[in-house]
Formats: C-alpha cells, structure tokens, sequence
C-alpha cells in the first residue's frame, strides 16, 4: 500500500513538473491541456483502484437467551454486550470485549468465536487491562470445533474469565490480540463462519455465557443478534462489515482532484 501511494504522490509531482517546463519553452496550449487531464485521470485512477479496508465486525448480543435465563431489565434489542474484532497491524487481530448494561451481580464468563483458520496456530495476548480483568486467568482453546456453547454449537475458539473474581461484570471491557504462526489474519476469515444453535435454522458467528442471573435458571446463553423485523440490533449485530477505503488513499485521491481543479483555474 506504500508503494502505492508513493506512486500516487510521484504522479502528481511529475505532472507539476512537466507543467513548469512546458510554460518555459512557451509550449502550452492544447498539449498542455490534454497532458494536464491525462495525468490528472491517471492519478485518479490509480487512487480508485487501490484495496479498501473492511470495517470492523461487531458482533451484538441481546434478550432473549436461545438457552436458559433471559436477563431482567433488557429488552430485546438492547445490546448488552459487544464482541469487535479490529485489523491491526502485522497480520493481528484485536478483540474488544465490552459488557455495557449487565445489571446487579450478572457477569459474561465464556465468549465463543469463529474463524476460518487453524485455530491451533492462534496465539492470544492481552493488549490492556483496563478491568481489572486477570491475564493469567484468561484461558483459551485452540482446537478446531473445540468449543461448546452450552453443550451444543460448536465454535473454533473460546475465551474464559474466572466466575468467582467478577472479571467482565457490568461495565468493564477487555482487549486481547490475536496472532497466527502460520498466516496473516484477516477480518475477512470471520465471514461466514457460523456455528448452528438448537432451535435455529441459522447459524450464528458468536456466543456468551452469562451467570449469577437474578432469576430463572440463574445462568444463560445468549448468540450474536442478527437484525431482523422482531428483533433490531443496535449496534449493528449482523457481523458483515463494510468496505471503506483505507485513509491514505482517500487523502491522495483528494490531492488528485485538488491537483485538477488548481490546473483548471491556472489555465
């Protein structure tokens, strides 16, 4: 991508150049005008095509429980709890946990994940430990379908967080990076990897483990909420992402247009 944008930028500053001398010798005209707008278009098109970078992948979680107790106090389409995945650099991942409306004693002691890669390869790294949250309790499994939500759905990866300290209780969040030893990892690997839960015809991308529930069963299992007419997700909960060019490029495809619209007024 730095390559790229040099040469975006090289464009640009050769086309100015090229200006100069051509005013110099008294040759500008038309010539002038057409090779403006030729490299003008070229660095716009070069800025156009570059790749996008996906959006993060949020995934959502809200009442009811697909198994167990529903929580008090949320109504569904409340999110209580979001799991967000963010491209980093190097080829990582970072996963941010946030519990945002658990009430009373309620705390998330289990997150269930998907990736289409050997889970076996992924290493794991708390980034920051603004909770409280104990790293040395964070466990982790790295086997493929090695992970139960409630004893059925089976997911690629799992984080745990010990019950008997409160670790990700009601407004507490966690960070943790995710890296492979065999791959770059990609948002795009959480596309369409889906664990299917009883009861449901579709399949879903994530899950949690909520406990000390003050009613019901005392505990519940709660999947990531997809959008729908019964049930929106605020934030969004269905975990597609969407493309944006990358901040450089669209710096650059700026400059381009600036570069025109100066020659234009200059001419």
């Amino acid at each position: 991508m730095a390559e790229v944008n040099w040469l975006i930028l090289f464009i640009c500053n050769f086309q100015a150049r090229l200006m100069h001398r051509l005013r110099h010798y008294n040759q500008a005209g038309d010539a002038m005008k057409i090779l403006n707008k030729v490299l003008g278009a070229a660095a716009l098109i070069l800025a156009a095509s570059m790749p996008v970078a996906q959006a993060d992948v949020v995934y959502s979680f809200t009442n009811p429980a697909y198994s167990g107790a529903d929580l008090p106090g949320v109504v569904p389409g409340q999110i209580f709890a979001t799991g967000t995945f963010s491209q980093i650099a190097n080829g990582d991942l970072q996963l941010r946990l946030d519990v945002t409306s658990l009430v009373g004693a309620s705390i998330i002691t289990a997150w269930y994940f998907n990736i289409n890669v050997d889970p076996a390869t992924l290493s794991f790294a708390n980034a920051i430990d603004p909770a409280a949250v104990d790293a040395s309790s964070m466990l982790q499994r790295n086997q493929n379908t090695c992970c139960s939500a409630d004893g059925t759905g089976e997911h690629d990866f799992a984080i745990f967080f010990d019950p008997s300290t409160a670790e990700l209780a009601g407004g507490h969040y966690a960070l943790i990076n995710i890296s492979s030893s065999t791959t770059d990892l990609t948002l795009a690997m959480l596309a369409g990897q889906l664990s299917v839960m009883p009861n449901h015809t579709t399949g879903f991308g994530a899950a949690i483990h909520v406990q000390r529930i003050p009613q019901g069963e005392g505990s519940g299992w709660f999947v990531n909420c997809i959008p729908s007419a019964n049930q929106p997700c605020e934030p969004p909960g269905e975990p597609e992402g969407n493309p944006t060019p990358e901040p450089g490029t669209l710096a650059l495809l700026g400059l381009g247009f600036g570069v025109m619209a100066y020659r234009r007024r200059k001419q």
